[in-house]
Order: C-alpha cells, then structure tokens, then sequence
C-alpha cells in the first residue's frame, strides 16, 4: 500500500482495496480490510458486478512525506527511535516465526519496552529530534520514540493519541527514559491522558504540519529510510477505500 500511494501521488483513482496478505496488516485492519485473506478476497470478487455506488466505502487521508531531496512518499504511518528498534528486533528474530501476525509485532513492542527498562542498548537508545508542529517548536530533549499517523488505530487496537488539538495528524512521543514507562505502558497504547502527564515524559498533539530535523533511520508503513536533513509530514488528499470487512461508521454505499 505504502508502495501504490507513492506511486498515485495526488492523481486520482478508483476506490483502493486492501488485501490482508501482510505480516501485520496494520493499514487493512484499520481501513476495514483486515481478517482472513481468503474471506477479503471473496468479499472483493463478489462486488465486481455490483455499481460502483453500492459498494461499502471511507474516506481517509494518507500521509504526504517530502523528504530532503524533495521526493514524496505516502503511508499512514512514520516512526523514529522505539519503532526503529521494534522493526529491528522483528526482522532479526520474529519475521520468520509461523505468521503471528499483530501478536509478534506486540511481542517485538514488548520487547523493545523491556529492553529501555533495563536500559539497554540498543533499545533505550534516544533520538535528537528537533521538531516543529504548525510552527510551535517541539521540546528539543532527545526522544525516546516519535510516532505521526493519520489512522485511527494501529496493530491489536492501539491508539496512542490524547493530544485534543485540531489536525488529521496525530503525533506521540516520549522523552529519554520517561518515568514509569513500565506502569504506564497500557495507558499508553490506549491513550489515556490522565495517566501520561508532560512531567513524566509523555507528549501527544495534533495538528496539520510536522517538520522534523533527522539524522537517523526512520520508518513509514515498516519501510525503513536513512534519508537525512528536514522531512516535512501532512495528511495527503483524501483517497476512498474499500470496507471489505463490512462498512464503516458513516460509509457511503452500504447497502
């Protein structure tokens, strides 16, 4: 998907089908095309001879990345530091590992969460991310994690986002060795803010343009880049997909 975006640009097109035929299925699962392949592919052949106009649709925006020789890239999803390592571990010691699917991704999470707890290298490894959202300069402390998306949920149902301001782009991040990160983590990976304060090293904002200063490896849909110097991040054009799992809240053409 990361690929067919990139490709597609801003140019228009028909609605997009995601098949679940990935390791994680992050992006089918939140556009409503995860579960078994086989059923998404039934689902996908039976609306062939259907109108255009019946088929179970949404709307969602892609991330739009320019990187610093000025190509841009599309996904849904950006990472920096704690994702890095989790992507690491899991290409070294899970990706062959029988097709657990969301649960290794969580596992090779856990992993990296237990490693900057024990302070261990390379996983408690902090960023220098200087950062500015909509023109307000982010704290310029190392961090131990960044992430940007413009989904509504990631891998098992994660939502990592409390920040209440307007914008279709959600960032997290976490300063170097945050307290209490082990407690924490739950309220973390829901997003809930009374249990993630400042004080502690827990940040979430929104809003519609991220720049970011990087000198390290970074990722987008699990892609990894090592394109150093300012990446620019904002929602990209809304595109239309479609809800092979049954439609959305809100979808147009379920019928």
């Amino acid at each position: 998907m990361h690929a067919v975006l990139t490709a597609l640009g801003d140019r228009p097109a028909p609605p997009l089908a995601v098949l679940p035929a990935g390791s994680t299925n992050m992006t089918a699962h939140d556009l409503r095309c995860g579960g078994r392949l086989s059923r998404r592919r039934r689902a996908l052949l039976a609306l062939r001879d259907l109108p255009l106009e019946t088929w179970p649709t949404l709307s969602r925006a892609p991330l739009a990345l320019r990187c610093p020789n000025g190509r841009e890239l599309r996904g849904f999803f950006f990472g920096m530091g704690m994702i890095v390592r989790g992507i690491e571990y899991w290409h070294a010691s899970l990706r062959h590992g029988g097709g657990a699917g969301e649960w290794a991704a969580g596992a090779a999470l856990l992993r990296v969460a237990l490693g900057m707890l024990r302070r261990e290298a390379p996983f408690d490894t902090p960023v220098q991310l200087p950062a500015v959202l909509d023109g307000d300069p982010l704290s310029p402390a190392p961090k131990s994690l960044f992430l940007a998306s413009t989904m509504q949920r990631l891998f098992l149902g994660m939502t990592p986002f409390w920040g209440q301001e307007a914008g279709p782009l959600a960032c997290t991040w976490l300063s170097d060795r945050p307290q209490g990160l082990g407690w924490r983590l739950p309220a973390l990976l829901s997003g809930r803010a009374r249990f993630l304060p400042p004080a502690a090293g827990f940040f979430s904002r929104r809003g519609e343009t991220l720049s970011l200063t990087v000198e390290e490896p970074w990722v987008i849909d699990g892609e990894a880049y090592t394109d150093e110097g300012t990446l620019t991040l904002r929602a990209a054009l809304p595109r239309t997909f479609v809800a092979l799992a049954g439609p959305a809240p809100g979808a147009k053409g379920a019928r």
